[in-house]
């Protein structure tokens, strides 16, 4: 942390994460030809993500505030492991096998996607700390 250049970072560990999320997908995946559309979860093992947020100060009510100019993460993970309901349209011997050669390769994965996977997590983050900052000063953050 420099509150002097105006940059925060900080690091958060996380043993187990999962996201749980309706999907749809019509594309390739290591070369694979991959379809479908239905419920995933994606858990993900031994994350970390480093958050690196630039912000300036705004003086509201004679109290500081941040303002947050940039906020950008960077996700690495152990392993990643994918569950999709109804891939190929329920075609379960394929759906298993695409799987199995998806989670023998989850980390990897992840890596590939990781600049989308960067910022769309760096925008929910983002949205979160705005508001936090838009409504607690400095002063109640960061105690003498």
């Amino acid at each position: 942390m420099n509150l002097d250049n105006k940059v925060l970072t900080f690091t958060m560990k996380m043993p187990k994460l999962e996201q749980i999320a309706k999907y749809n997908i019509n594309g390739k995946i290591m070369v694979l030809p991959v379809y479908g559309s239905g419920d995933s979860k994606i858990t993900l093992s031994g994350a970390k993500i480093i958050h690196t947020i630039k912000f300036k100060e705004e003086i509201k009510n004679k109290k500081v505030y941040f303002k947050i100019i940039s906020y950008r993460v960077e996700f690495t993970v152990e392993n990643a492991h994918f569950q999709f309901e109804n891939l190929f349209n329920g075609d379960k011997q394929l759906a298993e096998n695409i799987l199995k050669v998806l989670n023998e390769n989850g980390r990897v994965l992840f890596e590939d996607a990781s600049e989308g996977i960067d910022k769309s997590y760096a925008e929910v983050y983002k949205n979160i700390a705005t508001r936090f900052f838009q409504n607690v000063p400095v002063d109640d953050i960061f105690l003498p």
